[in-house]
């Protein structure tokens, strides 16, 4: 899978992110998903994307970004509004927010309990996800297209699920939560190969 860059407009609307207590944990799960082997590298940067709800928006990792990296604060961008019908991202920040931002939107929008979204990447979540009973996508779809995210919706009730061919979506309430599924199923992972 070659990664080219976002598909939809990016409306800057200001450069000023709000402020959050919690990017610094955001951060920190960055990190761990690219320790880990859940954000590996392609020529541009790290494949996978993590996001909180914030306000009345979304504050996820910029595209191209490295999550192994030392990030900072402008690597992250606040998503205030998504518009499917024209496919534009209206954000606050210095650049676009990652390709999987409508995602992240939707899931937002379908399961208003949850206040994390983390997409991760690793190919043996995908080969295995039958024989580790991972829910998957009927069909693969491109990257970041809304016939991704058609699929996706069908998924929704799911914390934890494949993307046919592409990558998984953790959810959760929290950030640990969030995090702590999708490590959970390297953990699985392991003990099916032993």
């Amino acid at each position: 899978m070659a990664y080219h860059g976002v598909k939809f407009r990016t409306k800057i609307i200001g450069d000023i992110l709000p402020i959050s207590k919690e990017i610094d944990e955001l951060i920190s799960w960055c990190n761990v998903f690219a320790k880990n082997g859940l954000a590996p590298s392609h020529p541009e940067g790290t494949y996978g994307n993590l996001s909180i709800r914030m306000n009345a928006g979304i504050l996820i990792t910029a595209t191209s970004l490295n999550l192994g990296k030392e990030l900072q604060k402008s690597d992250f961008i606040f998503v205030q509004d998504c518009d499917f019908e024209l496919f534009e991202m209206s954000v606050i920040g210095n650049r676009a927010p990652s390709s999987e931002t409508p995602i992240h939107w939707t899931m937002y929008k379908m399961r208003p309990e949850i206040n994390a979204v983390f997409h991760g990447h690793h190919d043996s979540l995908l080969v295995l996800a039958n024989e580790l009973q991972i829910p998957e996508t009927a069909s693969e779809q491109d990257y970041g297209s809304p016939a991704l995210v058609n699929e996706v919706k069908k998924l929704a009730k799911n914390d934890f699920f494949n993307m046919k061919n592409h990558g998984f979506i953790s959810m959760g309430k929290t950030m640990e939560i969030t995090g702590n599924l999708a490590l959970s199923y390297l953990d699985k992972l392991a003990k099916f190969n032993n």
